[in-house]
This record gives structure tokens, C-alpha cells and sequence, in this order.
């Protein structure tokens, strides 16, 4: 955890070299969020509630997505790029050092804008004095999330998609799930986004059962299943990996 902390300090340090830019890419952030915060409030002035979510659950919800979102960019920033170094066939970088090349490939940089996500999520949170129970979810949420995309990333060793499209495309989907109440969608999409882009579950599910009083068992069986394929994944795709190969096919 140690190793961790001063890899995360490291990159904030490392950001913070570029003022102008650190202190832009934060505030308009946290501007964004806060402009959909507002559209939203609006949104509940025609309707008491989606998915049986009133206005200040549906807030806590999405503001809990933000958080999750923002301590994976923050502490695992590397996620969003780790398809690129193995495309580029640069992931030879983070294999000669002792520490495994996922970690290493995960903490190698962060995304600055996700601090401004992160003082968004916890003001709101605050704010609309957001159930404690919630945070017995985070460690969860955060395992299915960090989980799903290094499972995407991985996907990037059995296919060749020089422009990232594919992970764009689920990225995405997870993020436009994560969303909305899945309780507004029928049975078959519904299952989708629990088990399939675990979008709904990991936000919505989490939130719901944080107001009930629940415990959320099927929250913490995707946290046991999602790690495990994604450990999975990595490995069988670290074996087939080779920077020459992969160069080679890909300008094929």
C-alpha cells in the first residue's frame, strides 16, 4: 500500500510540474459534472422519479459512480492506456521491473481531470448526506470497475484494434449504464448490465441497497467473479504476448 501511496503522490507531483494545465483540466471537470448535476435537477422538476429513484437518490447515485470513477483514474490511471501498450508493443517497459507488469502498466500515469471528479463526488455526497452504508460498498464497486476494464484492456491481446475503438465502445457503455437506474429497463438488459457491463450494478444496485438497509450479495459475488476473470485474462494474455509478434500482426 505503501509503494502504492508514493506511486500515486508521484504522479500528482509529476502532473502538478504543469500548473496551467493541472489546475484546467480540474476545474473544467468538476464544471462539466456540475453542469449535468444541473440538467438533472431540472430533468426532476417534470418527474418524481426514475426507476424509483426521487432526485436526491438518483444524485447520491451518480455522485457515488464519480467517486468510483475517480479513485480508479486516480490510483489506476494507467487502465485507460494499457491497450495502447500492448498494441504498440511497449508493454516491455513494465516487465523487467520487479513489481507485476499489470500493476506497474496500471499506476504508470493518472488522469488529472479525475480530481476534479473526485471533490465533485465527495461535496455532493456530503451535501445530500448520502447513507454511511454506501461506503461498505466502495471496496466492491471499485474490484467490479478497476475489474471490467483491465478486461477490456486484456481483449487487446487476442484482437488487433490499432484505434482502440472496441475498448472506446465498452468504456462507454459501462459509464452510459452506470447512468441510469436499471430498474427503468426490461428483464433481458436489466441482466446485461448486472452481469455482462456491470454498469448498473456496480452504481445503481449499490445505492439502492445502501437506502434498504441490504447487503447487496450479488454486488459482492461480481467482486469475487469479475478480479478472477480479469487475473485470468491477463495471464493467458501475457503468455501469448510478444512485442515482435504483435508488432508484426498488427501492421499486417
Amino acid at each position: 500500500m505503501k509503494w502504492l501511496a508514493d506511486r500515486i503522490i508521484l504522479n500528482i507531483k509529476s502532473a502538478y510540474h504543469f500548473k496551467k494545465s493541472f489546475y484546467t483540466q480540474v476545474i473544467s471537470m468538476f464544471l462539466n459534472n456540475m453542469i449535468w448535476l444541473l440538467l438533472i435537477s431540472l430533468l426532476f422538476t417534470q418527474v418524481s422519479d426514475i426507476g424509483g429513484f426521487n432526485r436526491t437518490r438518483y444524485l447520491v447515485a451518480y455522485s457515488y459512480a464519480t467517486l468510483v470513477y475517480a479513485i480508479t483514474s486516480i490510483s489506476f490511471g494507467g487502465v485507460h492506456r494499457v491497450w495502447e501498450y500492448i498494441v504498440e508493443g511497449s508493454l516491455d517497459r513494465f516487465m523487467v521491473t520487479p513489481k507485476s507488469p499489470l500493476l506497474m502498466a496500471l499506476t504508470a500515469r493518472i488522469n488529472v481531470y479525475a480530481l476534479g471528479d473526485l471533490t465533485q463526488a465527495i461535496l455532493i455526497l456530503i451535501f445530500l448526506k448520502a447513507p454511511l452504508r454506501l461506503l461498505l460498498f466502495l471496496p466492491a464497486s471499485f474490484a467490479i470497475f478497476l475489474s471490467f476494464l483491465v478486461i477490456v484492456n486484456s481483449l487487446y491481446f487476442f484482437i488487433e484494434d490499432i484505434t482502440g475503438q472496441i475498448h472506446r465502445q465498452l468504456w462507454l457503455t459501462l459509464l452510459t449504464f452506470g447512468m441510469w437506474p436499471i430498474m427503468i429497463l426490461p428483464q433481458p438488459l436489466k441482466f446485461f448490465t448486472y452481469y455482462i457491463i456491470p454498469g448498473g450494478i456496480t452504481f445503481f444496485y449499490a445505492t439502492e441497497n445502501a437506502y434498504t438497509g441490504g447487503w447487496a450479495p450479488q454486488l459482492w459475488l461480481l467482486a469475487i467473479i469479475f478480479p478472477l476473470i480479469a487475473g485470468i485474462m491477463w495471464k493467458l494474455g501475457l503468455k501469448k504476448y510478444t512485442s515482435s509478434n504483435l508488432g508484426v500482426n498488427i501492421n499486417d
